[in-house]
């Protein structure tokens, strides 16, 4: 009986573990498309998994413990249009850097 129980445990020590390394991030910067400059403060997601971060000071971002599959990823500041593209995420980490274009008839 301590044997069915105890290769049951490690079974399932094995599938927690490859869970758990299918997982990916996304990190990059926001910047303006007409100068240039980072955008503090503007706000990245993950739509379907309504996970999502703001830039620092520098414009950068990072979305951390992904599950792994295809998204859309949203990028948004006021005064600016929303950005949408899709992405892939796989294990490891996926680099984008993403250009807002001023909403001049937003304002």
């Amino acid at each position: 009986m301590f044997k069915k129980i105890h290769v049951l445990f490690l079974f399932g020590l094995l599938l927690t573990t490859s869970a758990l390394a299918q997982t990916g991030s996304i990190t990059g910067t926001v910047l303006d498309a007409a100068s240039g400059e980072p955008v503090p403060s503007a706000t990245v997601q993950i739509v379907e998994l309504q996970r999502g971060t703001a830039t620092d000071i520098d414009g950068n971002y990072s979305i951390t413990n992904l599950p792994t599959g295809s998204y859309t990823l949203r990028a948004s500041f006021v005064g600016y249009q929303v950005f949408e593209t899709p992405v892939n995420i796989g294990s490891g980490e996926t680099q984008l850097s993403i250009e807002l274009e001023q909403d001049l008839l937003g304002l």
